[in-house]
């Protein structure tokens, strides 16, 4: 069975290309906004959550404790395009 990977960015381009390289191996969804990974939470979670911190609607470290509240055993790795 394949884990399960969240992306959560809302740059299409990097999204496009996380997605390529990890679906061979991954389930791979996505969401463009926190809005968009919030609609997730009533779902089973996924194993990984690749969280932006910069969002248009939200700052990605803000949303930690809500993911970890949401889903506690899944691992988050922030990502960063920003200094």
């Amino acid at each position: 069975m394949k884990g399960k990977i969240l992306i959560v960015d809302d740059e299409t381009e990097l999204r496009e290309l996380l997605v390529t390289v990890l679906e061979e191996h991954y389930d791979v969804t996505q969401a463009e906004t926190a809005a968009e990974l919030q609609k997730n939470f009533f779902q089973s979670g996924p194993d990984v959550v690749l969280l932006d911190v910069q969002l248009p609607d939200a700052n990605g470290l803000d949303l930690l404790p809500q993911v970890k509240k949401a889903w506690p055993e899944t691992e988050v790795i922030v990502l960063t395009g920003h200094g």
